[in-house]
């Protein structure tokens, strides 16, 4: 077809509002810096749409229930303002979403990150994220993965896949104040095979 399509190019303005449960117990695995638990996600959230006439709103509600398992690597010198050290993280989630208008579904989200610390000199640190997140299954809109860096709003590019990749050198100025210096990219994608069409956000 041709001409204006507003949903398309205007967008659909939302809102989410309900509460979300967070639960996540993590075990030290004897003599190391791995660590194993599980992990607990519930949320139950209203969901409204602002449509055009005659139907001014849409209201949905979803229910779901998350249950996975993660694993961390940490061997930072502090959890604060690491100088040097690896902190490495990997879960994934099974999801059952429940939703008296369109039934249940099933997805899963896989997440891995990495930040690692490098002390270039006695007052200045080198920093190196890398950051995957990788859903399948009917996942809702809202808990598409998505580029996730400073300088770019929350939720503004997501796709099934992400990638992202970020640099940061932090100058320790004294023991108060430190400058800090980053730059960071990703790329979202439905499909692994289709990160190499997918352009670069850069921040």
């Amino acid at each position: 077809g041709g001409g204006d399509t507003p949903i398309l190019n205007n967008g659909l303005d939302y809102n989410l509002e309900g509460w979300l449960l967070f639960q996540k117990i993590l075990f030290r695995i004897k003599d190391t810096n791995f660590f194993l638990g599980p992990k607990l996600v519930y949320y139950n959230i209203d969901s409204e749409f602002k449509l055009m006439a005659p139907v001014d709103t849409w209201h949905l509600n979803l229910e779901s229930y998350g249950l996975g398992l993660h694993a961390t690597y940490d061997s930072r010198d502090n959890i604060f303002t690491p100088n040097s050290g690896i902190k490495a993280d990997i879960s994934t989630i099974f999801f059952r979403v429940e939703n008296d208008s369109t039934g249940s579904r099933d997805y899963q989200l896989t997440d891995a990150a990495s930040k690692i610390y490098w002390p270039l000199f006695p007052d200045i640190v080198l920093g190196w994220r890398l950051h995957g997140g990788f859903g399948s299954g009917d996942l809702p809109f809202f808990a598409l993965p998505h580029i996730d860096l400073r300088g770019i709003p929350a939720m503004n590019y997501q796709g099934e896949n992400i990638l992202v990749t970020e640099i940061e050198t932090r100058w320790n100025v004294n023991k108060r104040w430190s400058l800090v210096f980053f730059g960071g990219g990703g790329r979202a994608a439905d499909s692994l095979g289709d990160f190499s069409e997918s352009d670069n956000k850069w921040a």
